[in-house]
């Protein structure tokens, strides 16, 4: 005897499911096991697809709906990037009064909702980054004093508003014979300088940190400028702190908001876990060392936190075992899963542009010039989003993370191997139905395969023939 069941039992039994199976288990496995679970139910593979994205998408449920909160599933948060809603980025974004913050999911974390119906084109928020760490074109005129060291904007030779970097005496005027190359650090405007000695110190000052310089200089060899970011989401928390030891807590906890994973985790799922052990972590470990001196810290190669000290001539706080743990080797491999799975192509990471979902048919577009605004006024470090299209009241709001031209099954592998997650968006589905109602089968993301008989390769085969040092280089973001 068959039986139809309710939407309620459906997602009940679906929950019931995710609580059995590993982080990120496909919805074609989650249908096999209820199915397995409740024979008798006349349940179409349809209509459960379409059940599980809406779980997806929903926020916290309400008891009413006959069904447990999705929130009180248990993730295993050392496989899928977590994110937390950031106070402070809550009470910012309150001036924009399209969008609400909100917890989407325990997968997909926070998100963004329209408050309100959106007609197209409406300007929902613009955001200035948390840290931007320019890319190779940018910061080469950084370090030229071409553009403005804090936010990236071209600093024109005679520009009027322009001031040069305030931490040291100017070169050639100071008391003590100079035996550094001069500064030639500047910013746009005094606001900059300002938020730059504010949030930093000297510890951007090539010329009074020679480390700094070193890693600036490691960074533009590699064409990363990851490290860069790092460091100075570790420098704000630290200079922070030695403020006051509640600014310092603010702040971690600012950066503990973002969505993060370990990097060895998205090494060992693009690269495998042999190429990740013999190849990238010693990389990492020379970018983690570099990092923490660059921050004022003495340590060795390899070194525990214990081991850690701080340089007591520049910091005058002494930190707390929990501050200094923020510099260890575990910790500087979160904190690069996070700038690589929140970084946008500028460089700059996004407090909250970061909220912002993703789906391959996405309602809303960033772009670098404000709705009506002038490129007169634009920055590298400063984005807007923009609907592309009407949105309703309570609906998410949502980016595209990879190019929206690819297949079916290359945005689905690029999602699961760079954000650890399988897409189940509207569009995918919709292409998923198609493709089976057509007799086609549809290729589950797979990321890296267990080398076969020795030889490493890319489950794809799009790099099955390739030199492994590019599998490195594009795990690291490296060109």
């Amino acid at each position: 005897m068959t039986d139809k069941p309710d939407d309620g039992a459906i997602l009940d039994a679906l929950e019931h499911a995710r609580s059995l199976s590993a982080p990120g288990t496909g919805v074609t496995k989650l249908y096999e096991r209820v199915k397995a679970n409740h024979p008798q139910w006349q349940l179409s593979d349809k209509r459960f697809r379409k059940l599980a994205a809406k779980s997806n998408r929903e926020a916290e449920e309400s008891p009413a709906n006959g069904h447990a909160s999705s929130s009180k599933r248990t993730i295993d948060t050392s496989a899928v990037p977590v994110s937390k809603i950031d106070p402070k980025v809550v009470a910012s974004s309150s001036v924009f009064d399209a969008i609400k913050i909100r917890q989407i999911d325990p997968i997909k974390g926070k998100g963004i909702v329209a408050a309100r119906d959106l007609p197209d084109e409406t300007q929902l928020l613009h955001d200035t980054a948390y840290v931007f760490a320019a890319g190779a074109a940018i910061a080469q005129k950084v370090q030229r004093g071409q553009a403005c060291a804090f936010c990236g904007k071209l600093v024109d030779a005679l520009a009027r508003l322009a001031v040069s970097c305030q931490e040291h005496p100017t070169y050639g005027k100071s008391s003590k014979a100079v035996t550094f190359e001069a500064c030639k650090l500047r910013y746009c405007d005094r606001v900059c300088s300002s938020k730059s000695r504010h949030e930093f110190g000297q510890l951007i000052c090539p010329a009074l940190n020679d480390n700094y310089r070193t890693l600036l200089a490691y960074s533009d060899s590699r064409q990363t400028s990851v490290p860069l970011a790092v460091f100075k989401l570790l420098a704000k928390t630290f200079v922070a702190y030695q403020r006051s030891e509640q600014e310092g807590r603010d702040e971690a906890k600012r950066v503990e908001a973002f969505a993060g994973i370990s990097q060895r985790v998205l090494c060992e799922r693009q690269s495998g876990r042999k190429a990740t052990e013999d190849h990238l972590i010693p990389m990492l470990k020379e970018s983690h060392v570099l990092t923490v001196r660059a921050l004022h810290f003495s340590v060795e190669s390899q070194a525990s936190e214990a081991e850690i000290k701080p340089d007591e001539i520049h910091w005058k706080t002494k930190f707390p075992a929990s501050v200094l743990q923020l510099l260890s080797f575990d910790s500087f491999l979160l904190y690069t899963g996070k700038v690589n799975l929140n970084r946008e192509d500028d460089g700059g990471v996004y407090a909250l542009h970061s909220s912002l979902n993703h789906s391959c048919h996405p309602n809303a577009s960033v772009r670098r010039v404000a709705l009506r605004g002038s490129t007169n006024d634009a920055k590298p470090s400063k984005v807007y989003i923009i609907t592309r299209r009407p949105i309703k009241a309570g609906e998410e709001i949502t980016l595209t993370y990879c190019s929206p031209h690819l297949s079916l099954e290359q945005r689905r592998e690029y999602l699961y191997n760079h954000y650890l997650f399988e897409c189940w968006c509207e569009r995918c589905v919709a292409e998923m139905e198609d493709r089976r109602e057509n007799g086609i089968k549809v290729a589950q993301p797979t990321g890296f395969e267990p080398p076969i008989n020795g030889e490493t390769h890319q489950a794809s085969g799009d790099h099955a023939d390739g030199d492994l040092a590019d599998e490195i280089k594009a795990a690291l973001q490296i060109a």
